[in-house]
């Protein structure tokens, strides 16, 4: 089955951090158009930055509201109401 996003919190899988798996991602030809989502507790204008140069395509700060996910849901789905 298909993978329609991947929605990441900011944490470490053992030596690699987020954005490592996040680059990791874009290389891989099958899943660089993946839509990537970023959850994390740094808001700061320099993390934001970083990550979407990394290659996610949106971001998200805790604590958040189910709207605000499901806002950035449908901008990186395309989706409209």
């Amino acid at each position: 089955k298909p993978i329609g996003y991947v929605t990441t919190a900011n944490d470490q899988f053992g030596r690699d951090t987020v954005l490592d798996l996040v680059k990791k991602v874009r290389a891989d030809e099958r899943f660089k158009d993946i839509p990537i989502i970023m959850v994390t507790t740094e808001g700061g204008k320099a993390e934001v930055i970083t990550a979407l140069k990394a290659g996610v395509n949106n971001y998200i700060v805790k604590p958040f509201t189910p709207q605000v996910l499901k806002e950035k849901l449908e901008v990186v789905l395309g989706v409209n109401d």
